[in-house]
């Protein structure tokens, strides 16, 4: 969703090559390396230039080598990226290599798939005994508060309604600012 956003295209050169280097990154690379065109087409409009593939070349600079083309499914590449024009004719028959014979070409593009970020899961319950109606909740206000070492991002939570009907609940999420060992926010 971040890289498609309409923002997305606002970051500047340090922050798009930032994004690009994560190793954490938990997206296909063709997904990165749509953001990375359309990042290049706003940043051929703040120049000044015409969008062309050329120019949007020029503008990515480097930071288009840290797109893990060579990572892509060879349908993804065959269908979009080989087509349009970013890449130069000898890229792209190396990547097409790559894909496809034995004795692999030299790559400028990482050729590693990026390790992603490994989801960590918090139960509220060690066993599944809830869904027996044993926690038997009483009306009461419940939270539940854990605590990290490191920086984590959360991207979801689940909510279990009654086993008597239909139900409403009020949920409040509420971060709390910490401090990570060495000081830093």
């Amino acid at each position: 969703m971040a890289l498609k956003s309409e923002g997305f295209v606002d970051i500047d050169m340090s922050t798009l090559e930032s994004v690009f280097a994560r190793e954490t990154l938990n997206c296909k690379e063709m997904h990165l390396f749509e953001a990375a065109l359309n990042w290049a087409n706003a940043e051929c409009v703040r120049r000044d230039l015409e969008p062309t593939a050329h120019n949007k070349r020029l503008v990515l600079g480097n930071a288009l080598y840290l797109v893990r083309i060579p990572t892509m499914s060879l349908g993804e590449f065959a269908n979009k990226a080989a087509q349009l024009g970013i890449l130069t004719l000898q890229e792209t028959i190396d990547i097409f290599l790559h894909f496809t014979a034995h004795n692999k070409p030299h790559l400028s593009y990482p050729v590693k798939a990026r390790a992603g970020l490994k989801p960590q899961v918090c139960h509220r319950f060690q066993s599944c005994a809830y869904r027996s109606n044993q926690w038997r909740y009483r009306g009461r206000c419940d939270s539940i508060q854990f605590s990290v070492d490191r920086r984590v991002f959360m991207v979801g939570f689940g909510l279990y309604g009654s086993s008597n009907g239909a139900a409403d609940y009020n949920v409040k999420i509420v971060p709390r600012h910490w401090t990570m060992p060495d000081g830093q926010l």
